[in-house]
């Protein structure tokens, strides 16, 4: 069953690239209309057959050509996705981090046993050892967020906490370091 449902939202992603490539050069001012009733069937379908939940927007250049929200952001409270939803991607960006990571030292711009108070000479006294190899490999003795805080899940989940990469950073300093 899983695997029909992947193979479903993969044919929609790859049916939704074979219009977008077909009309993108195109597109009229204020979108293709045809482009935008495939589209929306396709996502309607997908949402219908397999319970797809997200938000999915398609763009050329500036041009919006699509933007539909599907489904739930909590079906236990029936609250419909829109455009505007913050999904809580939270570990899924991990690899996509590491992967950067890793062509920066492919370019030599970056080592993996630099410390990370060469890039971020802010970091607190006890973070002076910590490396980028410690921060990917999840050793560098800082704990994980969401143990130590779980009474903070609410406030994630209402949209109040972590509104910009400094207040994140500032959590990490007032937390314990264990190393």
């Amino acid at each position: 069953m899983l695997w029909a449902a992947l193979t479903r939202r993969t044919t929609l992603g790859v049916a939704l690239a074979v219009l977008i490539v077909s009309t993108a050069t195109a597109a009229p001012a204020g979108g293709d209309a045809t482009f935008m009733r495939s589209a929306e069937r396709a996502v309607d379908a997908v949402e219908h057959d397999d319970g797809f939940s997200g938000v999915i927007l398609v763009a050329h250049g500036d041009q919006v050509l699509l933007r539909k929200a599907t489904g739930f952001s909590d079906r236990e409270r029936n609250i419909r996705n829109t455009p505007e939803t913050k999904f809580p991607i939270e570990s899924v960006t991990k690899q996509f981090t590491a992967a950067a990571i890793m062509l920066l030292v492919e370019d030599g711009k970056v080592s993996l046993t630099d410390p990370i108070s060469k890039h971020y000479p802010a970091g607190p006294p006890a973070w002076k050892n910590v490396t980028i190899k410690h921060l990917l490999a999840h050793s560098s003795g800082m704990d994980d967020y969401w143990i130590r805080h779980p009474e903070a899940r609410g406030a994630l989940e209402r949209g109040e906490l972590f509104h910009s990469y400094q207040e994140i950073i500032q959590i990490a300093l007032d937390d314990p370091y264990d190393k």
